[in-house]
């Protein structure tokens, strides 16, 4: 089923790079339907060639929905239900994952002829796929085969305009504010402690924070236990900077691990 639409997909980090799109019903409700941890693989589109090449790419939208604290329960959210600034969002991330024609077919299902007819629109027009917690086999080198699964990876950096290249980064140069990380949509900054190498000096920098598509791999060890183990990534995070408190020691990321749950894994 080919979706048309006039806009380009966003991230839900609200990147201005990308405008919001006006999702069909069919993948509002495949977004709506998913569980902590889950992994959506929600649509695909045609993009640009690899540069000096004809061959054809496609981008998939990948969705996981991400619990937004390591505690489930929102504290200040509970104290300050009124107040927007304390309430978190729904967990869903989102991130594209380019691929080739044949490995969409054969990976996640999708007819060839059509996806080979998608027109090179920005995203206008895309294919739903609504596959919830894709698995895909890959081999594992000495005869047999591992079971891989999709996931999304927290990463965050901070934004200091001093030691930005406004050429390489020009986009996040001339959009600071806009990209820059907010305690909800009118609420204050959240910034990280950057220290300058030269001066010793510790100041507040904006924090921007990203998605990436990354794989995890199915392990069953000797007493038959399944678990997921991330294939050598973490999440990395920074910690908001608050000058204010003496004891307050400067940490430049924090690792938050995280495991998809075993029983929403399902293959194609």
């Amino acid at each position: 089923m080919i979706t048309q639409n006039r806009r380009v997909q966003c991230n839900n980090r609200t990147t201005e790079q990308m405008a919001k799109i006006n999702y069909s019903q069919q993948e509002k409700d495949a977004i709506a339907s998913m569980q902590t941890n889950d992994v959506l693989a929600l649509n695909i589109k045609r993009i640009a060639p690899t540069k000096g090449t004809t061959i054809k790419n496609f981008s998939i939208e990948v969705r996981q929905m991400l619990p937004n604290t390591n505690n489930s329960f929102n504290m200040l959210g509970f104290f300050n239900k009124e107040d927007t600034n304390f309430q978190g969002g729904s967990g869903v991330r989102v991130s594209w994952l380019t691929i080739k024609l044949n490995e969409a077919v054969t990976s996640f299902g999708i007819n060839s002829n059509e996806l080979d007819n998608l027109p090179l629109d920005g995203g206008n027009s895309r294919i739903f796929i609504g596959k919830m917690n894709p698995t895909f086999t890959v081999p594992n080198g000495a005869g047999g085969s591992l079971t891989k699964c999709l996931q999304l990876q927290k990463w965050a950096r901070l934004l200091v305009p001093s030691e930005m290249d406004p050429v390489k980064e020009k986009y996040y140069y001339e959009n600071v504010l806009k990209e820059a990380k907010k305690a909800g949509a009118n609420g204050r900054y959240i910034k990280g402690a950057y220290t300058n190498e030269q001066t010793g000096e510790i100041t507040a920098e904006y924090i921007i924070e990203l998605c990436r598509v990354k794989s995890a791999t199915l392990v069953t060890n000797a007493e038959g236990e399944v678990s997921l183990v991330n294939d050598n990534w973490e999440h990395i995070e920074i910690d908001e900077y608050t000058p204010e408190l003496a004891e307050y020691t400067v940490q430049a990321t924090t690792v938050v691990e995280e495991k998809a749950p075993l029983a929403t894994i399902k293959p194609l």
